[in-house]
């Protein structure tokens, strides 16, 4: 009995000793420094994949900012580093300060979202034969506007008057940044000043955006880092694309002309992060507020690989994520010279921006902007931070032997197509060349016949690959099973070619018309035939955008028209 107690109690004794000694094989949990770090420490290797010369990451929590992290060049010809101070346009991130400002109008009572829009501009007119488009409609990105033209401004939207409507308002998520330019025109009417000015006035002058401007000329870009373009206008993005500098413009767009640093940014993500509020209180009402930062369409599209998935769910200049199970806000934007991301989690209480200065022809910075919001989610967890992701693979190919085998046109040109383990090369005549991945069985190769289209293979009903495209040129391996020959109306040919713009940024706009099996194709969208030479711009019909052939000169026509647009043919094929 006494030697079971004696146990007992030497047992307790030991355990009290084990708790209260220190656990030696447990990692403390991460701090916030730690994760900024690990944040710190992707950027360089997230710029590089981008291919811009210069980024600013911006960091901030509901009170403060947490980490500002300037990485590459704001000049890359006269290596000038990206600091703190330097500016970026924001391109699309200015829709939600355009809607802000409006929402103040509305606790104001002076505007009301769901008022048609010519309740405030009586000459607004645009063919439709559905309800009238209200501004609810033009913030979700759901009133059947087309994107925009080669115009901005008030000009795109007294244009609208020749263009028409895909669908009826409220049926489809279609980007449209004509849609708030009309609502940057509301704005100027309803609060009696230039857009610029009022955005100075109601959201960054409250917000202590003193560094911030919703204008471009080239004094503003002073201080702003130097813009790039792709050199080439290949379709399909060459691995190592020369860059450019891209033009000094005069540039006002409620759509996405705001110039901004990465501090002032956080300022903008803290009015998120507070539910309207600013450092000297409200900016706007709750249910304001709600508006901004509610889905107010749930059905949207996804843009592309390169928004990581943000744009199901919209609201007023907004989209609404989840992210690890938090609810965040966010949108990417591009403009001629910058390209930009943001993801604010109001769960969390962290916002992340990333800014760079490759225009909006390149991928947005995303990659590190969804990187840091998971790692500061992770250290708010108490986890683990989830490692820096390994160096992007370039030329790694997923079931890079579904490709492989050989491809041959009606006039005998063979492809071969060879795959070594994760690797894919292309033989073209006596040439070998590397093939590129560029997502939904798209690849780009150095190979001067397939450079301008990329190489596009094409599936069965079995998911097999059998045929292979680049623009007019088309393939098929030995499993292709369907027609060989395809007709289509001889008018056709007086149209295929390749037309040209500038617009209204400087921005070159290049457009290639071809036929591929019977089909007529603008850069890989099909032209559905309408009327005469007017085709629909894309398979589905409530897609709002046309383009309409005219000036039949030489057997060939010489320009081409869309909504808000006119090129003009630069070749021949």
């Amino acid at each position: 009995m006494r030697n079971s107690l004696s146990s007992k109690i030497a047992f307790i004794a030991a355990a009290a000793l084990l708790c209260a000694a220190p656990a030696l094989a447990a990692s403390p949990a991460p701090s916030v420094d730690d994760a900024l770090a690990r944040i710190a420490q992707y950027a360089p290797q997230a710029l590089q994949e981008q291919g811009a010369p210069g980024m600013i990451v911006a960091i901030t929590d509901r009170t403060h900012t947490l980490r500002i992290i300037p990485v590459g060049y704001a000049d890359a010809g006269s290596k000038t580093p990206v600091t703190e101070a330097t500016r970026f346009g924001i391109g699309s991130l200015s829709k939600s300060m355009t809607a802000s400002a409006l929402l103040e109008l509305r606790d104001e009572g002076r505007f009301d979202p769901q008022r048609p829009v010519t309740a405030y501009l009586p000459w607004f007119s645009v063919h439709t034969r559905w309800r009238s488009i209200t501004s609810h409609d033009l913030f979700t990105h759901t009133s059947g506007l087309p994107d925009g033209g080669l115009s901005t401004g008030l000009s795109a939207v007294y244009s609208l008057r020749d263009w028409m409507t895909g669908y009826a308002p409220g049926t489809h998520w279609s980007y449209s940044n004509v849609g708030y330019d009309t609502l940057g025109a509301i704005l100027e009417k309803l609060d009696g000043a230039d857009y610029p000015q009022i955005v100075q006035r109601r959201v960054f002058a409250p917000l202590g955006m003193n560094d911030t401007t919703a204008q471009w000329d080239p004094r503003d870009l002073e201080n702003a880092a130097q813009g790039y373009l792709y050199r080439a206008d290949d379709i399909a993005v060459p691995q190592d694309p020369l860059l450019a500098p891209a033009p000094a413009t005069h540039y006002v767009d409620p759509a996405g002309s705001v110039l901004s640093t990465g501090a002032d940014m956080t300022a903008y993500m803290r009015y998120l992060l507070n539910g309207g509020k600013g450092p000297n209180g409200a900016l706007l009402s709750p249910q304001s507020y709600a508006l901004l930062s509610s889905p107010g369409v749930t059905d949207g599209h996804e843009l592309g690989s390169q928004s990581h998935g943000m744009f199901h769910r919209y609201g007023y200049g907004l989209a609404i994520m989840s992210v690890g199970g938090d609810k965040v806000l966010a949108h990417t934007g591009g403009v001629i010279s910058y390209t930009a991301c943001m993801m604010v989690d109001v769960t969390r209480g962290v916002g992340v921006i990333a800014l760079s200065n490759l225009g909006y022809v390149g991928p947005r910075p995303c990659a590190i902007v969804s990187y840091a919001v998971q790692t500061l989610q992770a250290q708010a967890k108490g986890k683990a931070l989830p490692p820096v992701p390994a160096p992007e693979d370039a030329a790694r190919v997923t079931h890079a032997p579904d490709y492989a085998g050989t491809y041959t046109s009606s006039g005998g040109r063979t492809l071969r197509v060879s795959a070594s383990g994760d690797r894919l090369t292309l033989q073209d005549g006596a040439s070998i060349y590397a093939l590129y991945p560029r997502g939904n069985d798209s690849f780009w190769s150095a190979d001067p016949q397939l450079r301008t289209f990329g190489l596009q293979f094409g599936r069965d009903e079995r998911a097999h690959i059998v045929e292979a495209s680049s623009g007019p040129q088309w393939f098929t391996n030995e499993r292709y099973n369907g027609p060989r020959t395809f007709t289509y109306p001889a008018s056709w040919s007086a149209l295929v070619g390749k037309y040209e713009s500038i617009d209204a940024n400087g921005y070159y706009s290049p457009m290639h018309v071809y036929e591929l099996k019977g089909k007529l194709y603008a850069d890989g969208t099909a032209l559905v035939p309408m009327k005469g030479n007017l085709f629909h711009l894309g398979q589905e019909s409530w897609e709002p955008s046309w383009v309409r052939f005219d000036e039949l000169v030489g057997g060939k026509t010489q320009i081409a028209r869309m909504p808000g647009s006119t090129l003009y043919r630069m070749q021949p094929y």
